[in-house]
């Protein structure tokens, strides 16, 4: 399973891995997928640096404005200071003044937070604000922003029309291949998850011509059919595991163990950092399915 010649696939980055990383090269110009994290730009740049002569290095197209995916922009812009930043028109502002942004992370994320470091205001002289279906050219590339709702409402992927490979950024969920199995589960962090959004923007999605789907976690596939099979099944399972625990008032260990049963996370659980990302999303799935059935004193913990 291999990425066309235009794409290069520049591994895991972080320890713990945070995200992986995407190089599109059309030639004059080259363009990363996400800035990452702010602890994580100087390894990013450094990784596509070495793909490339010196300065064509020219844009980085974040999906949306969270801070593992663009918390880095302003720190890229500092390194690389002709770099543009192309993001959402909805998640522009947002990186101008991330004081809100920054604020509502620390609150949801915890310690996750200090793994990927601060986000500080990016200049307006290096952002490219892209409205919904707005493309790019990546020297003879031509790279498209589709808005996809749901996961936040900045939220977006870019398709690289030419070879129809699609950078999913957190729209389609978090995919795992250990190898053995392969999994789908789907990012779902408080406070604007909306499950409705990411299932009408999964189908819209679906609609396109795609040979190859990138997840910046943690991994790309060629199997497109197979993936979104596996998109399909984890989305179920997470909502209809955390609509009952709603519902019955589960606590978090029957939520865990409901939800293993029917998706291999245990292997998961183990690692410190997956455990809190994947508890941060039954959070804020939890929060949807109470605002959805009118719940108001919460579940048990």
């Amino acid at each position: 399973m291999s990425l066309p010649d235009n794409v290069t696939f520049l591994g895991g980055l972080g320890k713990p891995r945070v995200l992986v990383g995407y190089l599109v090269d059309g030639g004059s110009e080259a363009a990363i997928i996400e800035t990452g994290p702010s602890k994580l730009v100087e390894e990013y740049l450094s990784r596509a640096a070495s793909q490339l002569d010196t300065g064509r290095l020219g844009w980085s197209l974040v999906s949306h404005v969270h801070l593992d995916h663009a918390g880095g922009a302003w720190r890229a812009v500092e390194l690389y200071p002709d770099l543009r930043v192309g993001v959402y028109e909805r998640g522009y502002k947002h990186l101008v003044d991330p004081s809100r942004l920054a604020g509502s992370a620390r609150e949801a994320l915890g310690s996750v937070y200090d793994v990927w470091g601060d986000i500080r205001p990016t200049p307006p002289n290096n952002l490219v604000g892209f409205k919904d279906g707005e493309a790019v050219n990546i020297g003879s590339l031509t790279v498209r922003l589709i808005g996809a709702p749901g996961h936040a409402p900045h939220s977006a992927v870019w398709y690289l029309e030419d070879s129809r490979v699609l950078f999913s950024g957190d729209a389609l969920g978090i995919y795992i291949d250990s190898g053995a199995t392969r999994f789908v589960w789907p990012t779902t962090p408080p406070p604007t998850y909306d499950y409705d959004l990411a299932i009408a923007t999964i189908g819209k999605i679906k609609k396109l011509k795609i040979d190859a789907v990138c997840f910046p976690h943690y991994g790309y596939s060629a199997n497109v059919d197979e993936v979104f099979r596996l998109i399909d099944e984890g989305f179920d399972v997470w909502f209809e595991v955390t609509k009952q625990a709603v519902l019955d008032s589960w606590g978090t260990d029957v939520i865990l163990e409901q939800l293993s049963k029917r998706l291999p996370i245990t292997p998961l659980l183990k690692d410190e950092y997956l455990r809190s990302l994947i508890l941060m999303d039954i959070r804020g799935m939890l929060d949807f399915q109470q605002k959805k059935m009118g719940v108001k004193n919460g579940y048990k913990t």
